[in-house]
């Protein structure tokens, strides 16, 4: 027989059987048998009969591929949906990353108004040839010292005072010795140094300053003073005049000074040292500073710069200052 197009009367499919001998067709989907009647199919086996192999794959693969585009479908919608809210809904601020702040400047410190200074001549200097000393042989030479101040910076202990010569005649340089004592007055440590000036004439007085390096604990300190008679003293350059600023507080370097050296001599000098004294509210020496004119050798008629410092912050209330210079060779 001839294939042809007819529904099957148990599941409604559109069956491609072909009929057998007898006009009996079996449902390649469902596997129920009918047999058409003048044109209408008759149910002749019930659909729970004997089913065709493939009938169940192909129903499987329908129902699949109809599930798989429901849920398709579903997701689509869904993300559709999250996309529009997502973009129809407020997107909260992000926080804003402050700008960065700006140092605050210090404040400017209040100008201090440094002390005046005062330009002493140097004490009485030997001539530019040179002096030689002509000490009685029966006078010995003395002087004495007075401490003024002592403070402790950079794990040492500093000590500035005057020495004095008490001598008839004049004195080089002199030693003072401090000698530190425990509380039984044994001697746990000693240190020296000698007066600033070449030469000192009598009753004349020169500033030092002795360091006592790493000094132990200690319960007293005495000092010990010792002079020689001397032969010749250095030649020193009259004529030197200074000419100095006010000394300006500075943040870092305590106090500072500039100036000028004029040589109103007649001879040139050398080693043209300016040294400057600092001295408390109660006029004891606080502390010392030096510097040396910008020449190596100032002419006579000439003029040289110079800064000095005081690199503390002492209260100092008053300054002084000298200059010496050697005659030139």
């Amino acid at each position: 027989m001839v294939a042809q197009l007819i529904h099957c009367p148990a599941c409604g499919a559109a069956d491609t059987s072909v009929a057998d001998a007898r006009g009996i067709h079996t449902c390649v989907y469902c596997g129920a048998r009918y047999q058409l009647t003048r044109g209408s199919a008759r149910t002749l086996v019930a659909t729970s009969g004997a089913k065709s192999p493939a009938a169940p794959l192909v129903i499987a693969l329908v129902g699949g591929l109809l599930l798989l585009i429901g849920v398709a479908g579903a997701g689509a919608y869904v993300l559709v949906s999250r996309s529009n809210a997502d973009i129809e809904a407020p997107q909260p601020a992000l926080p804003s990353t402050p700008a960065p702040a700006t140092p605050a400047l210090p404040p400017t410190p209040a100008p201090v108004e440094a002390p005046a200074p005062v330009v002493l001549p140097p004490p009485t200097a030997a001539a530019a040839a040179g002096l030689t000393v002509d000490a009685p042989p029966d006078v010995e030479a003395t002087a004495n010292f007075e401490a003024h101040n002592r403070r402790r910076s950079g794990g040492a202990l500093w000590i500035y005072g005057y020495v004095t010569n008490t001598s008839p005649f004049p004195l080089g340089k002199v030693k003072v010795t401090a000698v530190l004592h425990d509380a039984e007055g044994g001697e746990v440590a000693q240190d020296s140094g000698f007066s600033e000036w070449d030469i000192l004439q009598p009753n004349e007085r020169s500033p030092i300053t002795l360091l006592v390096s790493d000094p132990p604990a200690h319960e007293s300190i005495t000092f010990e003073t010792h002079a020689d008679k001397p032969f010749y003293l250095p030649g020193q350059v009259e004529g030197l005049e200074l000419e100095v600023s006010d000394p300006r507080k500075d943040s870092f370097l305590g106090y500072k000074a500039t100036g000028k050296v004029h040589n109103r001599g007649e001879t040139p000098a050398r080693f043209v040292r300016i040294d400057g004294l600092g001295f408390d509210e109660d006029d004891k020496l606080l502390g010392m500073a030096f510097s040396y004119a910008d020449a190596e050798l100032l002419q006579p008629g000439k003029s040289a710069r110079f800064e000095l410092s005081f690199f503390d912050n002492q209260p100092y209330k008053r300054f002084e200052f000298f200059v010496h210079g050697q005659p030139a060779d």
